[in-house]
This record gives C-alpha cells, structure tokens and sequence, in this order.
C-alpha cells in the first residue's frame, strides 16, 4: 500500500523528523513513506509519550537494538511500525487499532500491564499475536490467547528468593517482613514461604511473618521479632526504599542475617547506598544481570549495547527483555514461514521453547507466561553483580 501525502506535510514533518534526532526520523519514515510489501512488518506498541515514555523507551531501545543487530529475516528487511498509546488506558485501544490496520504481523509491548490489556482487546479481536516485555500482571496473558510475555510474574521472585535461601545460604528458619494488605507484597511472601517449606520440609513454623503499615518508617519491632526468631534469611517484598529502611536499621542493630529482595532493589540509589560497605549482605532477584552470561545471546547483546551505550552505565532488564522480544517475534516468524498468517505465527509463538535469547531460555507454558530463570543479584565492588540463577520447577503445561 502506497500513501499519497501533500507535499507540504511531507515538508514539515521531515524538518521535524530531522531536527527531532534518529529516532524521530526513523518514526517519520515507517509513518510516511511508501510501505514495501515485501518487508516484514512487526509493530511498537510502547508510552513514547506522557507519565511512561521514559520507560517506554527502555523497551523501545532494546527492540531496536536487536533490529540493528537482525535487520532482515530470510533476505527481506524488517520494518518497526510504532504507535504510541500516550501512556494513556483511553488512548490505548486506538494505538493498537493503528497497527491492526497497518497490517503488521506481530506486536511488541507495552509497558504497563494495564496498557497491555487495553491494547489486548484489539489484539485479540484481531488475531494479533503479540508479546509482553515487562508485565507482570498474570491478566496479560490471562485474558488474551493472543498475548507471550518473556518476563517472569512478579510472584515467581517469591519463590526464586526462597530457592536461593534454602540451597544457597542453607538456611533452616526464614522471615518476611512485608506491609499489611499489600495484594502484591502478600503473593511475593506466599510464593516465598510456599516454596521455602517444599524445598526444606521444615513446615511452616520455620517462616516468620513480620507485618508493618503503611508508610511505616520504624521496623524496631518487627526486626526484634525477626533477631529473636534467629532467622537465616529475611525476604523483603516492597520498594528499594521499604528495603533500605529495613537494612539500615537492621545494620544499626547489628543483624548478620541475609536480607533478600525483589528486581524494585536494582535501582542506583541502592547501589550508591552500598558503596559505604556499612550495609547488612543482601541479595535479589531480578530478570537479568549484564555479569550473568546464561546463553551466547547475552553475550551478543552485552557487547552491542557497550559499543552503542558505552560501558558507563549498565543496561537496564528492560531493554535486555525487549531485545530477547524481537527475537522471538523474528523466530515465530520464521517457524511459521511460508505462512503470513497471524494465526500461524501466534502457534509458534506458542510453541516456543528453549529459545536462547539473552535473558536466558525462553520456553512458554501453555498460558504464554515464560519458563526461565531469574537471576540473584548483589551489589560488589560498586556494581550490580550475579550470584547465581534459578530455574523454578514449573511444567509446560502449567
């Protein structure tokens, strides 16, 4: 399909396209130039605007990475077409009618869950496989057939955590200090203690759980209970800053024991917080790790990212995840080859399995959520370093 613009537009969109930098033109060009047929067509459905562009744009950085790295499949170019739901639930909808109506074969995004199951109705009335890159809201995949995600769901760190207690640190009794009535904090713990009691068989007596409200700052009674139960390890559910908390004060009482936390601890302010060497030991779970190299891919990926980002800041899961995301949409294409068919391509989608993508291998169960591992990270020497990984014992069929 061939599209007649008035040369004016062109004009004044290509000065702004221009003067907006690469990413602006290369938005200009899938938007106004003519559209070959014979190139693959795999659509962006990411907030490059408003509260989530610059998350967004973690995802974003990721897909074209890999795009640059793999710009063709079996000798036809691959064309990105984007469309940005604004961050917005009401915008949604439509950005992903604009790539329906593009005819592009598979989706990638968004970030945020509920922008992913906004767009998902179109999707799924569509017959558009698409996938997920960091939600972690089961409904993605829940309620659309149409819908992978290659990130693991929140809860799985839970458990990712309690493996690490139980065969790593060898631990016999554990707690959880976490907010009341938090629903994603109590799932976390639930999958913690779950899995910490199959993996010991030391019953649930050999979990403690310690409760604080919320927007509470003073853990002195919760971490009393906690020194008083001489637990090995202690699973913290919450934000970076509810972790920080915890371990300062943990510190100025003079706890030994292991804190361990979720992918929320990977941000720069914890790993600054930790270059006082101050800090009780901790560890957490996060999708990806630049030290962890759990396939060829990640190595790919790790040198690519260095030579465009250079190698003064690391790169986040995200654009780790989103890159792993273009290659599986790649490969479900090539699988479902000679076929063009979206209902071709969602099946092997589907079907998935052991994919060496740079985050890890890739297989989906039968809800499209991923069976990988999650890495255990630290902070060592300034840096976000790998501990090791863990591979849940979770079936296809589940």
């Amino acid at each position: 399909m061939k599209r007649k613009i008035r040369l004016s537009i062109v004009l004044v969109a290509f000065s702004v396209a221009v003067f907006g930098g690469c990413a602006a033109y290369d938005d200009f060009a899938a938007t106004f130039f003519e559209e070959d047929e014979e190139t693959v067509k795999i659509g962006v459905f990411e907030p490059m605007s408003g509260a989530f562009a610059r998350y967004g744009e973690l995802e974003r950085a990721g897909i074209e990475l890999a795009r640059e790295l793999y710009p063709e499949l079996d000798g036809k170019p691959v064309q990105l077409i984007f469309a940005d739901n604004e961050s917005l639930i009401k915008r949604a909808s439509s950005a992903a009618q604009e790539l329906v109506d593009r005819d592009v074969l598979i989706v990638l995004g968004s970030y945020d869950s509920t922008l992913s199951i906004a767009g998902g109705e179109v999707f799924q009335e569509a017959g558009v496989p698409a996938i997920s890159i960091t939600n972690t809201n089961p409904v993605v995949t829940d309620a659309f057939a149409v819908y992978c995600r290659v990130c693991p769901l929140t809860a799985e760190q839970g458990a990712a955590a309690a493996a690490y207690a139980a065969d790593n640190l060898r631990a016999d009794k554990v707690a959880v200090i976490k907010e009341k009535d938090n629903d994603p904090a109590d799932a976390l713990a639930r999958n913690f203690a779950d899995t910490f009691t199959a993996k010991t068989g030391n019953g649930a007596g050999a979990v403690l759980i310690a409760e604080y409200e919320k927007g509470q700052k003073d853990f002195a009674k919760q971490l009393e209970k906690i020194e008083a139960f001489d637990a090995e390890a202690v699973f913290c559910p919450g934000s970076w800053e509810m972790g920080a908390g915890v371990m300062t004060q943990a510190g100025f009482m003079g706890l030994k024991t292991e804190f361990l936390g979720t992918d929320a601890w990977r941000t720069t302010r914890m790993l600054n917080m930790y270059k006082s060497g101050e800090m009780p030991p901790m560890a957490f779970t996060t999708y990806f790790n630049e030290s962890a190299r759990m396939t060829e891919m990640s190595t790919v990926f790790i040198e690519a990212y260095e030579k465009k980002y250079g190698t003064d800041v690391a790169p986040d899961p995200a654009v780790a995840l989103a890159f792993d995301a273009y290659l599986v949409a790649l490969e479900s294409i090539r699988t479902a080859d000679p076929s063009t068919e979206r209902s071709e391509i969602l099946k092997a989608l589907r079907e998935t399995e052991a994919f060496a993508g740079a985050s890890g291998e890739i297989t989906f169960d039968d809800r499209g959520d991923p069976i990988k591992p999650i890495t255990i990270s630290s902070v060592m020497d300034g840096k976000f370093v790998s501990l090791d990984s863990v591979k849940l014992e979770k079936e296809k069929g589940n």
